[in-house]
């Protein structure tokens, strides 16, 4: 079997979604996502992909990306992904060889990666190269077909403070204006999320495009609190390319409204609006030490599926 490693180009997009869903399979990777991600990253943000061929088939991929969350120019998020059939072949070895030799250049001072807990080939090949285990987060499936709001939107309307609205993104006044006191929202928001790194600011543009522009946003599952003229708070549902579940993104609340029961009725109008709208489920993540949204998730009948394991490798100090 003749293999080769050559660089990714536009006609690949699909064969790697392939791999990709293949070796990490129940995670949704598509060809447009992943197309539409590569034409709406933020500036100067650093990103190369390979694939291998075995007998001109792409039999495998490999990647190194920068977060736009977590940026540092000398911080890398690395991926390798190997076809089932292919694996236990040397390949992915290859492949990781591969990727840190061309990481050379830039001087890097650390590695990012993620398997999930049920794949235990992925821990394996991850920790035998020197990477440590730094945060899990929990996926969470809810079936639509089996939640009844009723009873959950009684109860926001009784917790939730007099004041506080709760509408649509579609129903919200469009502009430049609103967009801006969303993202600063959402940046707010961020900062309170649980990471085990360092939060970088937002860049304006690339978050529009990824949570209010992209091709899967859903404008009426798209929730915002608003008091007296002010975003308080925001909870927002995408929906999947390849048409399966829909996917929670952020919620949260500013801090001067928590604890009043705004992210659960957040969360409740954006799931009944999902079930009205015929979707048949909803999946969320959420890190496994933020035991608040875990909790208010349980409440409204997730059930916690696989883990996903964030794995660093330390190169060298700053």
């Amino acid at each position: 079997m003749a293999l080769a490693i050559r660089l990714f180009t536009p006609e690949d997009y699909g064969t790697v979604a392939d791999v990709a869903m293949a070796a990490f399979p129940g995670t949704p990777v598509s060809a447009e996502e992943l197309r539409y991600q590569d034409e709406h990253r933020g500036p100067g943000y650093k990103l190369q992909r390979w694939v291998v061929e075995a007998d001109g088939h792409v039999v495998a991929c490999a990647e190194y990306d920068q977060s736009a969350y977590r940026y540092h120019p000398r911080k890398f998020i690395v991926a390798v992904w190997v076809h089932p059939n292919h694996q236990g072949r040397g390949i992915g070895s290859a492949l990781h060889n591969h990727l840190f030799e061309a990481l050379q250049p830039f001087d890097p001072l650390s590695l990012e990666c993620t398997t999930r807990e049920d794949l235990p080939q992925g821990i394996r090949f991850i920790e035998h190269r020197g990477f440590k285990e730094g945060m899990r987060s929990w996926e969470s499936h809810l079936d639509l077909s089996a939640f009844n709001p009723a009873p959950l939107v009684d109860l926001t309307g009784a917790v939730a403070p007099a004041g506080v609205e709760i509408r649509s993104l579609r129903t919200l006044e469009s502009g430049p204006d609103r967009d801006h006191m969303l993202f600063e929202l959402a940046s707010e928001i961020r900062l309170d999320v649980p990471n085990v790194a360092s939060l970088t600011p937002l860049n304006f543009e690339h978050w529009a495009a990824n949570a209010l522009h992209s091709p899967w946003s859903l404008p009426d599952g798209f929730m915002v609190a608003t008091c007296g003229g002010r975003y308080i708070g925001l909870s927002y549902l995408t929906a999947d390319p390849d048409g399966g579940p829909l996917r929670t993104r952020l919620t949260g609340v500013r801090r001067d409204y928590r604890h009043l029961g705004i992210a659960l009725a957040l969360k409740v109008r954006a799931l009944a609006w999902a079930k009205a709208a015929g979707y048949s489920a909803v999946v969320t993540h959420n890190a496994s030490i933020n035991e608040p949204m875990l909790a208010l998730n349980r409440q409204l009948g997730f059930v916690r599926k696989a883990g996903f394991i964030e794995y660093w490798k330390v190169l060298k100090t700053e």
